[in-house]
């Protein structure tokens, strides 16, 4: 109620992800079992990382990548983030003292907001710094509004800053000279960072939903628990991964289930958001990027769902979110081709 989701999106939403665990977890998994070399790849492996080419890129190199992605989407994009450039609003290197992260600042519709993190030099720090930027061109479009209508809709926090990073991962893939070894590690952290916030998140909400149906009927024991855990654990991973026992007892470690309960769906929902949107793009091209920029320009005084019926959106709709998924698919694809080859 708060987010102000309809009970019936949220469930085609969890259907339509738990439906997509065998073409996309398990087949993500078997494929990094064979790129680490393991016989066995258990729970305590799956965010081993993948070996890679520690490519070092500059400061420069790094304004130049996001400033040419972002350029190559739009012209608007690309010189809000000059302008943050220019107006050194980007607090980049890592000192003494700083605390780590990064974030975007943007609390006024009258003042360009300012971007923090910790940048090393590495390509994953060049899709934080897309990220973060997709933040403050976010905050930027949102200045027409008043003060009093200027924060984000949960629903929507993520979608520029998402969108943004994705720009920048296609463009790395197509437009430069990345060597077969980085596509790999680049294509397999992008899909591991999805399976987390997406596949794992809704394992996450469908144990809540099952235990909380037992609820209404019994006092569920420690031993429920654990084997309904076990058994969303086993249906998510399938073949590809071997459980240990003891992570049957993971669900006690995590305190969303006590302290924002019925929350977790809400991390799948905004990543297979992003990733339809993008894809709805990629099939409309430049014709929907001024829908794209009327989505980022909305407050939070319009619900999620009126929001994306102005842009032609129906999230009641299973097409849509599988959209996002099928482009999860897409990437494993790739990185299938690439180890073949």
């Amino acid at each position: 109620m708060g987010n102000e989701i309809p009970d019936d999106v949220v469930e085609v939403l969890g259907e339509a992800t738990t439906n997509s665990y065998p073409n996309i977890v398990h087949r993500y998994y078997k494929l990094k079992k064979k790129i680490l070399g393991l016989e066995e790849l258990t729970l305590a492996d799956i965010y081993a990382p993948i070996p890679e080419v520690n490519k070092k890129y500059s400061w420069e190199e790094a304004e130049n990548l996001v400033l040419d992605s972002f350029g190559e989407f739009d012209q608007e994009f690309r010189d809000i983030v000059q302008r943050m450039l220019n107006e050194k609003r980007v607090d980049a290197p890592p000192s003494l003292g700083k605390r780590g992260g990064a974030f975007c600042a943007g609390s006024s519709p009258k003042e360009y907001p300012w971007v923090f993190l910790n940048y090393n030099e590495n390509v994953g720090d060049i899709s934080t710094l897309a990220h973060e930027l997709g933040h403050a061109i976010h905050s930027v479009l949102g200045m027409k509004q008043t003060q009093l209508n200027f924060g984000l809709s949960l629903v929507t926090a993520e979608v520029a800053s998402v969108f943004s990073e994705m720009i920048f991962s296609d463009y790395m893939l197509t437009k430069t000279n990345m060597t077969k070894e980085e596509k790999i590690a680049f294509i397999s952290k992008t899909l591991e960072g999805n399976i987390a916030t997406s596949h794992r998140q809704n394992m996450f909400y469908n144990f809540e939903i099952m235990t909380h149906e037992l609820i209404k009927e019994k006092i569920i024991t420690t031993d429920e628990y654990c084997d309904i855990y076990e058994s969303e654990l086993k249906k998510m991973f399938g073949d590809s991964v071997t459980i240990p026992k003891e992570y049957r007892w993971e669900w006690s470690s995590i305190p969303h289930f006590i302290s924002v309960y019925h929350y977790v769906y809400a991390y799948n929902r905004s990543n297979l958001l992003v990733l339809a949107v993008y894809v709805l793009y990629l099939e409309e091209g430049e014709s929907f990027i001024p829908k794209f920029k009327k989505l980022l320009t909305a407050r939070k005084a319009e619900t999620p769902e009126d929001m994306l019926n102005e842009i032609g959106i129906d999230i009641r709709d299973k097409s849509f979110w599988n959209k996002g998924l099928n482009y999860l698919e897409g990437m494993i694809d790739q990185l299938e081709e690439l180890l073949e080859n």
